[in-house]
């Protein structure tokens, strides 16, 4: 009953609050969302409104966006396409275009026990379709005149009765067309095990008159079922006289996000902050990097999350020297340090947080809160040094020379460390990119560069390091051995320039994290 009570206390918070934005200021709050929740006297159908109805299952998810943000995308990336087009002389002579999107495929651990399926985000980002086995095709004429995609068609997988029964029902191809918000959504859908559907792609090869250009990722299939039943097939009744990728043309699209895409970021970084406190709050001595990983996944899916983000980096002692240690398995001894990185997935996007604390509810020694400092007024500058113009490559030397200058203001560093140049001394002490792109994906639209200029819409975490292992000879005896220390927060660049930080109430300063860390008895309570 206590446990009931605060979930309905949690769903309450997150439904009824307002997100707040403004200039280096926190988002406390996620955006308000426009789903309720249905009584039994008006269940919705499947296409009412954000929370929709599964046909035949009765089960509900929560999807934002409506039909028509979905045709819009296809929009963009139609005008998108067309561009790529207009400068690559590549295709200039092209006379039909095909692009295919396939939906992710579920994937086995073992005979008849899956693992839980996330969708491929280009796919969810072009129809919202959820099931897996599905390829949505788009096409259109080349040259000038053309004003959209002629054809558009969603091909999803047909359920077997035993399916059915134990996994749930899946919408019909009319069902799936009209929630992607197709044009013609009685014409539109097909069952990929169907011949008509192997048919209708086939066609769509011997058809085409004069050059034809097949975009699709052929070197990296998103689902294999398809690319061997439909794609091959197909292309073996007639080969295009080009592939290419339609991801990169996709990723242009993706990179700057929409205000509604904002609003469920900001929901995303909201519940994986306050998940990130619980497991501060959770910490006891020797407590397991299970158990902190157990606490973060509890608290994302109790605050209205679908999953983590991915599976979480949780280090304690040496091993948060590690960048992407996920064993998670090994008990921490105070005084060690605990490196927790992780991440809540909502609603097909995610957060990205890292935060590091001391496993002794004494709090951080002398020696680890100089480290912690240095690296936290690190993640300052790199706030401060964003926005419109710059890059992420840019903000990553800048990184670099702050820490240079922050190490020897310290007088951490030995007679080896200050005689490397920023850039040496970085990789030694922070070999990974203080920064990526941030979306549907953790390193969302990855064909966009680092060296592109940010721009309006564009989400992106900051996470600088400082790595100190056992043997590390670039600064004095009493900083070897200190473990890692990083802290990641996430932002967003608004619609006039400001930079948005949507990862506030996760506790940052010393005071805060030292007050919450050990707090186990009180967090037991409150669960």
């Amino acid at each position: 009953l206590r446990m009931l009570r605060k979930f309905s206390a949690c769903r309450r918070f997150l439904s009824s609050s307002s997100s707040s934005s403004s200039s280096y200021t926190a988002s406390a709050s996620p955006a308000q969302s426009s789903s309720t929740t249905s009584s039994a006297s008006s269940t919705p159908s499947h296409l009412d409104g954000p929370e929709l109805l599964l046909p035949r299952s009765g089960h509900f998810y929560l999807d934002p966006f409506t039909p028509a943000d979905y045709a819009e995308r296809r929009r963009l990336l139609f005008e998108e396409f067309t561009r790529r087009l207009s400068t690559d002389k590549q295709f200039a002579d092209f006379d039909r275009h095909i692009l295919l999107v396939p939906s992710a495929q579920q994937q086995f651990m073992a005979h008849h026990v899956p693992y839980t399926m996330r969708q491929n985000s280009y796919f969810r980002y072009l129809t919202g379709h959820l099931g897996a086995d599905a390829m949505l095709v788009l096409a259109c004429n080349g040259g000038s005149g053309v004003s959209d995609f002629d054809t558009a068609r969603l091909l999803v997988h047909r359920q077997s009765e035993t399916e059915r029964l134990w996994d749930g029902g899946e919408p019909t191809p009319v069902e799936a067309a009209q929630r992607a918000g197709l044009p013609d959504p009685a014409n539109s859908g097909l069952y990929t095990e169907d011949e008509e559907a192997a048919k209708f792609l086939a066609d769509q090869m011997t058809s085409a008159k004069g050059k034809l250009a097949l975009w699709y990722n052929y070197k990296e299939p998103a689902n294999g079922n398809l690319d061997r039943s439909l794609v091959l097939a197909a292309v073996k009744q007639r080969g295009p006289q080009a592939v290419a990728n339609i991801e990169p043309v996709l990723d242009r699209v993706r990179w700057r996000k929409s205000a509604k895409e904002l609003a469920v970021m900001r929901r995303a970084a909201l519940i994986g902050s306050e998940a990130m406190n619980s497991a501060m709050r959770a910490t006891k001595p020797d407590i397991n990097e299970a158990a902190v990983w157990a606490v973060l996944d509890f608290e994302c899916r109790r605050l209205g999350a679908d999953r983590l983000a991915y599976p979480p980096v949780i280090g304690g002692g040496q091993r948060s020297t590690v960048i992407h240690y996920m064993k998670n398995n090994r008990p921490v001894q105070p005084p060690d340090l605990i490196l927790a990185d992780s991440g809540a997935d909502v609603q097909g996007y995610v957060s990205d947080i890292t935060r590091t604390w001391p496993a002794s509810p004494d709090g951080f020694t002398p020696h680890q809160l100089v480290a912690y400092e240095i690296v936290r007024q690190l993640l300052i500058d790199c706030r401060d040094h964003c926005r419109i113009g710059v890059s992420l490559d840019d903000v990553h030397l800048y990184m670099g020379q702050k820490l240079r200058a922050r190490l020897i203001e310290a007088s951490m560093l030995t007679e080896a460390g200050a005689s490397l140049s920023s850039h040496a001394l970085c990789h030694a002490l922070c070999p990974h990119h203080v920064s990526h792109y941030l979306g549907m994906d953790v390193h969302d639209t990855p064909s966009v560069s680092r060296s592109e200029p940010l721009q309006c819409g564009v989400v992106f975490p900051l996470e600088p390091g400082l790595y100190l292992s056992p043997d590390c000879q670039l600064v004095h005896q009493e900083f070897r051995g200190l473990g890692g220390v990083r802290l990641e927060d996430d932002f967003a660049i608004g619609d006039t320039g400001e930079l948005e930080l949507l990862t506030g109430s996760a506790a940052l300063d010393p005071e805060t994290v030292q007050r919450l860390a050990g707090d186990a008895e009180t967090y037991s309570a409150s669960i």
